[in-house]
């Protein structure tokens, strides 16, 4: 997966919309995945789990690029 130059711009061969994988979301806001899994567990990132998948939506991704954690 290629990530953009600035975190405000996802890559261009990401769907607008589609949900983002931990890993993924993680890579494109620059972090490590564990400090977005600390995130997710504090209840600073609402995420969803689909099975042993946890998903991020797009929105909160973008959300978290553009102002951070609130």
């Amino acid at each position: 997966m290629t990530t953009a130059t600035h975190p405000g711009n996802a890559p261009a061969d990401r769907p607008a919309g589609a949900p983002w994988l931990v890993t993924e979301a993680a890579a494109f806001l620059r972090i490590s995945p564990r400090h977005l899994w600390r995130l997710i567990d504090a209840g600073d990132v609402r995420s969803i789990r689909i099975g042993r998948r946890v998903l991020i939506a797009d929105i909160e991704v973008r959300r978290l690029a553009t102002g951070g954690v609130a």
